[in-house]
C-alpha cells in the first residue's frame, strides 16, 4: 500500500492574501456578454447610421433626414463613429471562459490586455454621457423634438450602464 500526498484542488480556507484580490480574475459570463453585446450593439448602430441613414433616422424619430441632405450626412458621420468605437471595444472585449485567452498568456499580458478593455470602456463611458449632455442641452434649447431626444438620449443611458457593467467587472 502506497501512501500518496494528496493535496486538495482548492484550499479550506481561502486566502485573503493581496495576491488574490487582484483584478486579474476572470470576469462573470454576465459582464463578458454586456461588454460583447454593447460592442456589437455600436457597431450595428454605427453601421445602419452609415449605410442607410434614412431608416435609421426614422427608427429614432429624427425629422429631415432625406437622401442627400446634410443631415444625412450629418447621421453617417454619427455612424462612422459609432461602428468605430464599436469595433475597437469588440478587439479588446473578454472572451467567454470557453474561448478565452490561451494558458501560454502570460499575467503581464492579460493584465495589459484588461488595461487595454478598461480604458475602451472609459472611453466608450464618456462618449455616452456627452451624448446624453448633448441630448439634454439639444431638447432644452428645442433643437430636437421629444421623441427623437428620448429614443437617442434613452439609447445613449442604456449605453453608458453596460459601460458601467463592464467597468465594474473587469
Amino acid at each position: 500500500m502506497s501512501t500518496q500526498n494528496i493535496t486538495p484542488k482548492t484550499p479550506l480556507i481561502p486566502s485573503t492574501s493581496r495576491s488574490d484580490t487582484t483584478p486579474s480574475h476572470q470576469p462573470s459570463n454576465f459582464a463578458i456578454g454586456t461588454v460583447q453585446a454593447l460592442a456589437w450593439l455600436r457597431v450595428v448602430a454605427g453601421g445602419a447610421a452609415l449605410v442607410a441613414p434614412c431608416f435609421t433616422a426614422k427608427l429614432f424619430f429624427l425629422p429631415g433626414v432625406t437622401p442627400g441632405s446634410l443631415a444625412s450626412y450629418q447621421l453617417r458621420l454619427f455612424g462612422i463613429r459609432d461602428a468605430m468605437i464599436g469595433e475597437l471595444l469588440y478587439s479588446v472585449r473578454p472572451k467567454f471562459p470557453s474561448t478565452a485567452s490561451p494558458a501560454s498568456q502570460t499575467e503581464s499580458d492579460r493584465e495589459r490586455d484588461r488595461k487595454e478593455l478598461r480604458r475602451m470602456l472609459w472611453a466608450n463611458f464618456a462618449t455616452d454621457a456627452l451624448d446624453i449632455v448633448v441630448t439634454g442641452a439639444a431638447l432644452a434649447t428645442g433643437i430636437i423634438p421629444r421623441s427623437p431626444a428620448f429614443a437617442l438620449g434613452g439609447g445613449a443611458i442604456v449605453f453608458l450602464l453596460m459601460d458601467l457593467v463592464g467597468l465594474k467587472a473587469i
